[in-house]
């Protein structure tokens, strides 16, 4: 992969690691201000909704071209008429 993904994979594995860092902290209103912070961050929703529905709209683009350039073969069509299941075997 290229380096920035390898880092943004990097940094969500790390901000996973938030909620184990919310668990240390002392008292109940300090854990509950520090998840309804994590909560209320929309726009970092939004971010990762958006990274994702790039990565599958370039992925789309990469096979469609594929399949016009003939670099993947097209799926052969099962021919018709050579099993009825209603007739007895000849």
């Amino acid at each position: 992969m290229t380096p920035l993904y390898d880092a943004m994979c990097s940094a969500l594995a790390a901000a996973e690691e938030v909620f184990a860092d919310i668990e240390r902290l002392d008292g109940p209103a300090q854990k509950l201000q520090a998840y309804a912070r994590i909560a209320q961050n929309l726009e970092l929703e939004r971010q990762a909704s958006e990274i994702r529905i790039r990565a599958e709209r370039g992925l789309m683009r990469g096979l469609k071209t594929a399949f016009k350039d003939h670099r993947f073969s097209q799926p052969t069509p099962p021919k018709t008429g050579s099993f009825d299941p209603t007739q007895e075997p000849v």
